[in-house]
């Protein structure tokens, strides 16, 4: 969660990784090393799912949005972090556009969604615990959506 101190959207739940990439450095790097130093793990199976512009209220920014598979280890760095909580997608559900979540956080969970990766349909290859977690999210889904 960003702090309330933050110039641009205090106090609302925005995405796990986000910094600005150095001129010398590449996207990949940057997430990678981000990600290290915000969650104490390397990501695994990176994923890209696509970039896009986001005009904000202080400055624009050019967003590559990506996913990894790697959910063990995750030791957020209380130094570097204001709040971090995993929440599940039926309380993201019921709280976006309820003025919790960052625009920026709407708006990729809405490309996440599209890409079907929230559905099963489409995920990494790997035998990991993201992997495991869709799938049953969507067999439990599929499982009440069929005694409805």
């Amino acid at each position: 969660r960003r702090s309330a101190e933050d110039r641009s959207e205090p106090n609302l739940w925005d995405a796990s990784v986000s910094r600005k990439v150095r001129l010398s450095a590449s996207v990949e790097s940057t997430v990678k090393e981000k990600t290290e130093e915000l969650y104490g793990i390397e990501p695994e199976n990176l994923l890209f799912l696509t970039n896009y512009i986001y005009y904000g209220e202080f400055c624009d920014n050019y967003i590559y949005l990506f996913v990894t598979c790697r959910t063990d280890g995750i030791d957020p760095n209380t130094d570097k972090l204001y709040a971090s909580k995993w929440w599940t997608l039926r309380q993201i559900e019921e709280n976006l556009g309820g003025g919790v979540f960052s625009e920026r956080f709407e708006t990729e969970f809405q490309i996440l969604k599209r890409s079907g990766l929230l559905d099963g349909e489409v995920f990494c290859d790997c035998d990991c615990k993201l992997r495991n977690v869709i799938i049953s999210a969507s067999d439990n889904k599929n499982s009440i959506q069929g005694n409805e």
